[in-house]
């Protein structure tokens, strides 16, 4: 892959991480509001149970409510926060990794190849004079710019 275009896939790819964090931010943010109202009420239930003004069955029904619904909230927003690091991560990893990927391919074992292929196909059909390829959506968008000549053409 030519530098230009490995650093125009760079772009978009970080375009989209970057899209993929806001909307992870958004949505820890909305949880964090969920989990900080249910601490407040479950307070206030626990106040009033003990001034008189609810009674214990109501105050239990309404806790195991509540605190049902915050433990689900937390362990969502622990698993959101963290994928918002591990986003960024992987699309880094995939981009780097990328970059040198075809000189990378060409000194691999024959075995080696054909898992690599298996990982980014979903069907290779060979009929005795020609290969045709069916990629995984991922690698999809790569392969086009590839046939519409705007990647460097290389013989394999």
């Amino acid at each position: 892959m030519p530098p230009e275009e490995f650093i125009r896939l760079k772009d978009v790819v970080k375009t989209f991480v970057n899209q993929g964090c806001d909307y992870i931010e958004q949505k820890t943010a909305e949880i964090k509001h969920r989990i900080d109202v249910l601490n407040r009420r479950i307070s206030k239930l626990y106040d009033d149970r003990m001034d008189g003004i609810i009674t214990d069955d109501f105050y239990f029904e309404k806790r195991d409510t509540w605190q049902k619904e915050l433990d689900e909230l937390c362990f969502a927003f622990e698993k959101t926060a963290t994928s918002n690091r591990t986003l960024i991560d992987d699309a880094n990893l995939v981009i780097e990794l990328s970059k040198d990927a075809y000189s990378l391919f060409l000194r691999q074992t024959p075995q080696e190849k054909a898992e690599l292929m298996k990982l980014l196909t979903i069907e290779l059909l060979f009929d005795g004079a020609s290969l045709t390829i069916t990629p995984r959506p991922a690698f999809s968008t790569l392969l086009n710019l590839r046939k519409s000549h705007k990647l460097e053409q290389t013989v394999l």
